[in-house]
């Protein structure tokens, strides 16, 4: 019986953990947009509980979902061998992340709020564009352990520093 409150207490320990080493993450991927000249972005799978930075080109624009869903029409007429020179917009940021990052065991992200997204993301892949310019896309992330704990990480747009709140936070709180 005893043994429970301190398994209570390695969460709690886990979910703040979890939750500076994403903020460092998203801070990283910050500094290297602005130091490589190229836009990153943060790529959150909540079904899997893992995070990771991507690095695409710097002529990329975020597109809606009426534009997304043009270019992969056009995408799709190309041959096959357009298509590979056409190449992928992002890939891993090596200089932030060399693989994906994992949440601990009882710790599960419940839901992502970024500006792209109208509403908040609860399944999928959320991203969070960081531009060269010194820009993040406004960045609230939810996060839950075993024991119904909940923290939020606020993302500043403009200086990339993030904070930890004990809570699910709303805006307009």
């Amino acid at each position: 019986v005893a043994a429970l409150p301190q398994l209570g207490v390695a969460l709690k320990v886990n979910i703040n953990s979890s939750s500076r080493e994403l903020a460092n993450t998203i801070r990283a991927a910050y500094d290297e947009a602005i130091l490589t000249g190229k836009v990153h972005r943060v790529a959150i799978d909540l079904e899997k509980g893992e995070y990771w930075a991507e690095v695409g080109n710097r002529t990329f624009l975020i597109q809606t979902k009426e534009q997304e869903a043009e270019s992969e029409k056009k995408l799709k007429q190309l041959s096959e061998e357009e298509r590979k020179t056409h190449g992928a917009k992002f890939s891993i940021a090596s200089g932030v992340n060399k693989h994906k990052k994992r949440l601990p065991k009882g710790v599960h992200f419940t839901d992502i709020q970024t500006s792209y997204a109208k509403e908040p993301v609860k399944a999928g892949i959320a991203y969070a564009h960081i531009f060269p310019q010194g820009f993040i896309e406004k960045l609230t992330i939810h996060l839950k352990d075993d024991f119904d704990r909940e923290s939020t990480l606020l993302v500043n747009s403009v200086t990339g520093k993030s904070r930890l709140m004990q809570r699910y936070y709303k805006e307009g709180e």
